[in-house]
């Protein structure tokens, strides 16, 4: 029979894997779900994603409601603000915005284009999830980017160094639910003006999350935390001096990112581009996809119980209607702050589904639990945390009883951390710490009577015995 099972298991993950080897659906910017207009502007900005349900080896965009899922980028901290005559905005960081040729003022240009329409990308520059082939996933004619341009404009007022790397601005991607390895898009990083070549770079410093290259030209690297255009000599086409790539950001439950918009001069001109005559600066595109499984996981679970039984701790919970879980981690405390994995039950699917779990290992004492629901993506969330109080067997002897001068304890197999003597009454006669099994205590100055010994051990149980002292 063992062996039945484990062959109908192997069978039905080749099939699994098979069938994931044909597509890998993931959420992508297409032509619908961007902004409309142009620039440039330093409004926030908003891209709907669509689901591209044959990723990587097409392009069949549908609606995901699943929920909607939306990215929404922002620029703050502008480190160069510049007067009107340079920036409507005042702003060097703006949306849709350009070089102006024999103007001094940045130009506007759409928010929203497809990725091929900048710097002269080709689809193998991009990678649209971190678990499929390099190079594949993204067709820079059907999937969309958002417009940024950061003028150098600022640099030339400072005086700052042509060789330099100057923080400008923050951009901040934000996701409307928590999503798991998001794919960054940089496209056409790079720029040439006054004979000096210019790019954009990123650093992130969201904490806790690193990145990782997944495609992209020659000059297109990560470093650490670092997004950058290694040429020598910067230009504006990708692959001759500019770069365009994918970047993975490795994490879970990520609701944001923010990057320091960093710009690099290569030294070629003695200064940045003068903006008396001609507005110069580096415009670049960016986008995002996402494994479709990345869509928030809402809890569950409901109707979460624990309760002490012969066995052990008893847990119970059903998942509510439309769940996308796809495993329920159960994890334990002793102290309600450090947690760990003792066992994992399989979801099913169904709506409405009951699950049960058994710790046979609960200790005496208070007994903490809580599930950790988790779709296929790796993203989680936690049920409330529920109490199991497990009683101490009797096991702990107090003799003799009635008892004249010393009354001596013998363990049940746990240390105990603390002896209280009570009257009848309630009063605490005396208190004992740092006892171990096999001790006594002295009950000789103590009124005849009847008393309440209680026993507290390090495990957090405790045993009361009443005792007659005569």
């Amino acid at each position: 029979m063992k062996t039945y099972i484990l062959s109908c298991l192997v069978a039905m993950l080749a099939a699994l894997g098979n069938l994931s080897a044909q597509y890998t659906p993931t959420l992508e910017f297409a032509s619908v779900g961007g902004p409309s207009g142009s620039g440039p502007s330093i409004a926030a900005k908003s891209v709907t994603f669509e689901n591209n349900t044959n990723n990587p080896s097409g392009n069949a965009f549908v609606a995901f409601t699943a929920p909607t899922t939306t990215v929404t980028f922002s620029l703050s901290n502008q480190q160069y603000p510049l007067s009107a005559t340079y920036s409507s905005t005042g702003a060097s960081v703006v949306f849709g915005g350009g070089n102006n040729l024999g103007q001094k003022a940045i130009n506007g240009l759409n928010y929203y284009y497809t990725m091929g329409n900048y710097s002269a990308p080709v689809n193998g520059d991009f990678t649209s999830a971190g678990t499929i082939t390099a190079g594949t996933g993204i067709d820079i004619t059907a999937n969309y980017s958002l417009q940024i341009f950061t003028s150098v404009m600022g640099l030339y007022s400072a005086g700052a160094s042509s060789s330099g790397t100057y923080y400008m601005a923050d951009l901040t991607i934000t996701f409307n639910t928590l999503v798991t390895n998001p794919v960054i898009h940089f496209i056409g990083l790079g720029g040439v003006g006054g004979g000096l070549g210019f790019s954009n770079e990123f650093t992130l410093v969201t904490p806790s999350l690193t990145l990782t290259r997944l495609s992209g030209s020659t000059e297109f690297a990560v470093s650490g935390t670092q997004i950058l255009n290694t040429a020598a000599t910067i230009g504006g086409t990708t692959g001759s001096g500019g770069a365009s790539g994918s970047v993975l950001v490795n994490g879970t439950n990520i609701s944001s990112l923010t990057f320091h918009v960093n710009m690099r001069g290569d030294g070629s001109a003695s200064t940045w581009p003068n903006p008396s005559g001609n507005t110069s600066g580096d415009g670049f595109m960016i986008g995002v996809s996402l494994l479709t499984v990345n869509s928030i996981l809402p809890l569950s679970i409901t109707d979460f119980t624990a309760t002490s039984a012969s066995t052990g701790a008893q847990l119970q919970w059903n998942a509510a209607a439309g769940a996308n879980s796809s495993i329920f981690d159960v994890e334990s405390s002793r102290d309600g702050t450090t947690w760990q994995d003792i066992g994992m039950v399989m979801a099913t699917g169904d709506d409405h589904s009951t699950y049960a779990y058994t710790d046979p290992s609960a200790a005496a004492g208070n007994n903490f639990y809580r599930i950790k629901e988790v779709n296929a993506a790796g993203n989680a969330v936690y049920s409330p945390v529920k109490t199991v109080y497990i009683d101490v067997p009797s096991t702990t002897k107090l003799f003799p009883n009635p008892v004249r001068n010393r009354l001596f304890i013998t363990g049940n197999g746990s240390a105990v951390q603390s002896v209280i003597v009570t009257a009848a009454d309630g009063r605490e006669m005396s208190r004992y710490t740092g006892l171990v099994a096999g001790k006594s205590i002295d009950m000789s100055s103590l009124p005849a009577g009847m008393y309440f010994v209680t026993i507290g051990y390090v495990s957090g149980s405790k045993q009361t015995t009443s005792i007659v002292k005569y």
